[in-house]
Order: C-alpha cells, then sequence, then structure tokens
C-alpha cells in the first residue's frame, strides 16, 4: 500500500471513530471491497455502514437494503429501505438522489418522492438521443465510464460501489455549489460543453475556486470530504471530456515560435490560472494523463501508417480486454519528469503535483521531498522550469522518441498496425473523407470510427493480438512537457 494511501486509511479510521458518518461508510465499504490493503471483512463493513446509518447516511442505507436482500435477509433489507424511503421524504436530497437511480426498484417503494430543486429537475431518461442539459442526466453515463474507464491507484478498475461514492460526491458538490453560490451552473455543465464552451471553461475554473476556498476554510473532518467531492470533480471533468470529445488540453493552439526566440526567463509571462495553490493527487493526475493516452491518433501519409489510439481502445474495451489500458498504464507509470539538472523522477514515485501562485509545477515525491518539475524547450537544446500559464492543461505528455522517427523505424516489422492502417484506409476511400477525418477529435470523426468497428467487427476483434505485438515492439517512453513548449513542436505533440 502507498504511503499516501496509509495516511488515508488512518485518518478515515480516526474521523469514523468520531462519528463522521461520510468516513464510516467509506470505512465500511473499505472493508466490503478489501481496498486500502484491508482484508475483505463484511461483518466489519455491516458494522459501520449501520454506524453511518444511524447518522442518517443515505448512502450507507441503500447499502445495508441491498446487502441484506442478497443475503435474503428479506425483514432487516426492508427496514433500511423504508429507512432511506423516510429520509427521502424529508427531503434529504442525497437519499432521493439514490432512490431516483434506482430504476428497477421505483415501482416498489412506498413514498411520493418530493419534488427536487431545480437544479436538478431533469431526471436521466436513459434514452441515448436526448441531449443530456444536467447533472443528474449524465449521472448514469458518468457512472458507467468510472467503471470502465476509471482506475484505482493500484491500476485496477473502479469497483461499482466505489462508483456510485464518486457520483455521490459529485452530486452533493453541484447542491453545494447551487446553494451556496445561488447559481445552478454547476449543473448545466453538461449543456454548456455543447452549447457554451467559454462558460463551460469559466464554470469550471469557478468551482475549482469554490473547492479549494472550502477546503481551506473547512475543519479537519470535514476535509476528507471536501477532498473526495474534488476528486470526483476531477473524474466529472475527464469524462465529459471524452464524452463529447472535447480536447481540453490543446483547445487553444499556441503560435507557432521560433526555437531562437525561446528563453529560459518565462516568468515575464502572464500567468492566467485561477487557484493559488491548485494541487492534484498521483490518482487524478494519472488518470487525467491516463486520458490523453486514450485519445491519441496520428495518420503517417509517407508511410500509409494509422497510430489509431482512440479507436483501438474501442476496440479492446469492447471484448473486456485489459492489455491495452495495462499498456498504456505501464507507459505513463515510467513518464518522465524532468529535474533542473537534466535528471529525471519516474511517475509512479509521485505522491501529488502543485501549481503555486506564481504558475510553477511543484513534485511532490512518496518521501515527501519536493521538487520544481523541467520542460525540453521544442527544439530539445534547453531545459526550463514548467510555466503552467494555463493551469493544468498547460502540462501535456511528449514522446521523447519523436512518434515518427519510431513509425519509421519499426515500419515493415509492423504487422496488427499494418493491418488497421489498410482497413482505415479502405474505409476512409469507401466514404470519401480525408485520412485524418476518422481520427480527429470530434462527434462526426467518433460517429465514423463506430461505423468503421462495426463494419469490420470480427477482423478487428482478431487482431488485438498482433496490434499489441506491435506496441510492445515500439517501446515508447514519454515525458513531461510544458505545453506552450509542445506546440512549438506541431506534429509531435500528443
Amino acid at each position: 500500500m502507498r504511503e499516501s494511501e496509509e495516511l488515508e486509511l488512518a485518518e478515515m479510521i480516526i474521523s469514523a471513530n468520531k462519528g463522521v458518518k461520510e468516513d464510516q461508510c467509506s470505512l465500511a465499504t473499505s472493508y466490503a471491497e478489501g481496498s486500502y490493503g484491508l482484508k475483505k471483512d463484511m461483518i466489519k463493513a455491516i458494522f459501520w455502514w449501520t454506524k453511518a446509518a444511524d447518522n442518517n447516511d443515505a448512502q450507507s442505507m441503500k447499502n445495508l437494503w441491498y446487502t441484506y436482500k442478497e443475503s435474503n435477509f428479506s425483514e432487516l433489507a426492508d427496514s433500511y429501505k423504508k429507512k432511506l424511503e423516510n429520509e427521502a421524504q424529508k427531503g434529504n436530497k442525497e437519499a432521493i438522489d439514490l432512490l431516483c437511480s434506482i430504476k428497477d426498484d421505483l415501482k416498489d417503494l412506498e413514498i411520493s418522492l418530493p419534488k427536487q430543486p431545480v437544479v436538478n429537475d431533469i431526471a436521466d431518461t436513459g434514452d441515448e438521443n436526448a441531449i443530456p442539459k444536467t447533472y443528474s442526466d449524465i449521472k448514469a453515463k458518468f457512472k458507467t465510464f468510472l467503471m470502465t474507464d476509471w482506475t484505482t491507484s493500484s491500476g485496477d478498475p473502479l469497483p461499482a460501489s466505489s462508483a456510485s461514492s464518486y457520483t455521490s460526491f459529485m452530486g452533493k458538490l453541484v447542491t453545494l455549489y447551487s446553494v451556496d453560490k445561488n447559481d445552478d451552473s454547476l449543473d448545466k455543465l453538461p449543456y454548456f460543453v455543447v452549447n457554451d464552451k467559454e462558460k463551460f471553461y469559466s464554470v469550471v475554473e469557478d468551482c475549482k475556486k469554490y473547492i479549494s476556498s472550502q477546503k481551506q476554510s473547512s475543519s479537519k473532518e470535514d476535509k476528507k470530504n471536501w477532498n473526495n467531492r474534488s476528486s470526483a470533480f476531477s473524474a466529472y471533468i475527464i469524462f465529459l471530456a471524452e464524452y463529447y470529445n472535447l480536447d481540453t488540453e490543446d483547445e487553444v493552439e499556441e503560435e507557432a515560435i521560433p526555437s531562437e526566440n525561446v528563453t529560459s526567463d518565462n516568468s515575464k509571462e502572464e500567468y492566467i490560472g485561477g487557484i493559488h495553490p491548485d494541487t492534484l493527487s498521483y490518482n487524478d493526475l494519472k488518470n487525467k494523463f491516463l486520458s490523453r493516452l486514450k485519445t491519441q491518433g496520428r495518420y503517417y501519409p509517407s508511410y500509409k501508417i494509422y497510430f489509431p489510439i482512440r479507436i483501438i481502445y474501442k476496440i479492446f474495451t469492447a471484448k473486456n480486454d485489459r492489455r491495452l489500458l495495462n499498456w498504456m498504464l505501464n507507459d505513463l507509470y515510467n513518464m518522465d519528469i524532468l529535474k533542473n539538472d537534466g535528471s529525471a523522477e519516474k511517475f509512479s514515485n509521485i505522491k501529488e503535483m502543485e501549481i503555486t501562485k506564481e504558475g510553477k509545477l511543484v513534485v511532490k515525491l512518496n518521501n515527501d521531498q519536493k521538487f520544481e518539475a523541467y520542460t525540453r524547450t521544442s527544439d530539445g537544446e534547453q531545459i526550463i522550469p514548467m510555466f503552467m500559464k494555463k493551469q493544468w492543461s498547460s502540462a501535456t505528455i511528449d514522446h521523447k522518441v519523436a512518434m515518427e522517427n519510431k513509425i519509421g523505424v519499426f515500419n515493415d516489422k509492423f504487422t496488427g498496425l499494418r493491418n488497421i492502417s489498410d482497413l482505415l484506409l479502405q474505409f476512409v476511400q469507401e466514404k470519401g473523407i480525408k485520412e485524418r477525418k476518422i481520427i480527429e477529435s470530434n462527434k462526426e470523426a467518433n460517429a465514423y470510427a463506430s461505423e468503421f468497428i462495426a463494419k469490420y467487427e470480427t477482423e478487428l476483434y482478431n487482431m488485438r493480438d498482433s496490434i499489441m505485438d506491435d506496441l510492445n515492439m515500439m517501446q515508447l517512453e514519454y515525458e513531461l512537457m510544458d505545453g506552450s513548449e509542445n506546440s512549438k513542436k506541431g506534429k509531435n505533440i500528443i
């Protein structure tokens, strides 16, 4: 177990024993799942869920309802179902959200749920063609994303119960933000990401400031809850970016600047970030960077070869094949983060990263030592401090050896990538579209990709072994890079 997890578990146990219901529920879930290095123990899980339920924790009531129901203790199951219904009847927002999310059981509910606040008045209908407008519209899809695309610190898929906790934390954040600021903008992010991207980014930055201020002013017992809400918010923004094919990292394209104008004195640039300081944990960083790796899409016309990771990821995910995900995680764990002397630390040794008020990126290791992160300039000739001009959007991932060079070396040896590239070229020719169209980051490209996979389903699923052989053969290596420098390299940006 990582040192950070040991500390988090210790704080959770202390807080749970002090009667903090959220931590009582979290500790119970940890025993139920065997997370944080704990041995699975349903007796202890039920003990702590019961403690939390007695403190009116709606999530624990639901967990006990389902646990007893699955164990055929119908009388106990019904008692906690009734408690949850009573909480909803009193207007408990979390209880209402939980009951509304249990579609199969709604017909059995003995109450008429009170009308929810306007910030959550549109339920998730399950209609794939409906345009989501609020958090409640898209909550079920967010939970699915967490269970399929989000990973724990060990790289394992997020359990269903933990995914439920994340969605509850995010729902609570939406409610608190709406009440405290008298503003339902956070709830409407799914609408803004489609119809008003400027507003979307504005709300995201404002919510970061809100979370930061709440962390600073909250008690020690409540700080853990705000950390959980912060993690859920990070996951939610990455989910929205992937769901709507929104390229949050490279939304603003930097103007190319000749390498001779590059200077190590970037302190004169304007820092336009919002929060001072802003910190992301190892796991949040891992999932953020992993999201970038999963959406890679390149075409190299001189070799007529694609590097279509976005499409390949869909193929592997459809078959619950984790080899591609594990390959990306391994590359991410070994990613270099440069120091001022040119040496590097591996990403797997990171505990957290912090953006200071001056826009510097400070890295904290598992042994609590800190160093300022540096980046190569676009020409590779200098090493300069990372400057987080656009907050976390300024932290990008770059190949240590340009992908085009790797493709050139291994082009004649490819099997899987060659076969999928031939099919992609055949498909785009039939559709009359440009070669790059199918790997772009937009809805039209996503529709083409889905059509391509459906058309060649059998052939593509049978290519998985040869694709993995090709990817492993390339031995890709990455390093963290300043986005401004990376954008000047043009085609080598990930």
